[in-house]
């Protein structure tokens, strides 16, 4: 049989993404974030988790989803990149869902230029889309991080 695919989903307004769980380290509550001057328009700002400083990202802004200010009840997930550990905003988190790779249409089968997203699955609860964390910036919204991260002296 193929190797499940778990995925952690997660809801932003109701619009539905998900990440893979093994990239997936934690969940925690939402907590004030620092502004990170010149930062991606992507990027709130960082947050120390344990120690470590690292920037958080709100897909509102990717999807064009209204934004709205950070809530008590809101989660962060906490997500190992190729690059960093980055968190990613989320109104609510869902429990771990399985699939199989078969149950992935990828981005490229949908449109061309879905740069951020690996793929979508269909369930019966409806679409999730899954995003796939190592595209999350574009090469310049990184070197953009990078150089706001190195100014600030938070790296």
């Amino acid at each position: 049989m193929e190797n499940p695919v778990k995925l952690v989903p997660f809801s932003l307004e109701g619009f539905r993404l998900a990440l893979r769980l093994e990239c997936v380290t934690s969940v925690i509550q939402a907590v004030e974030i620092t502004p990170l001057p010149n930062a991606p328009d992507i990027i709130l700002g960082v947050i120390s988790v344990h120690g470590d400083i690292m920037p958080v990202a709100d897909l509102r802004k990717r999807f064009g989803i209204r934004t709205k200010p950070l809530a008590l009840y809101d989660h962060i997930i906490v997500v190992k990149t190729k690059k960093r550990t980055v968190g990613i905003i989320a109104d609510r988190t869902e429990a771990v869902v399985e699939c199989t790779e078969a149950d992935v249409t990828p981005a490229t089968e949908l449109t061309p230029g879905l740069n951020q997203v690996e793929g979508i699955v269909r369930r019966k609860d409806g679409l999730i889309i899954i995003q796939d964390m190592d595209k999350l910036l574009s090469l310049e919204e990184e070197a953009s991080l990078e150089a706001a991260i190195e100014k600030s002296g938070k790296g």
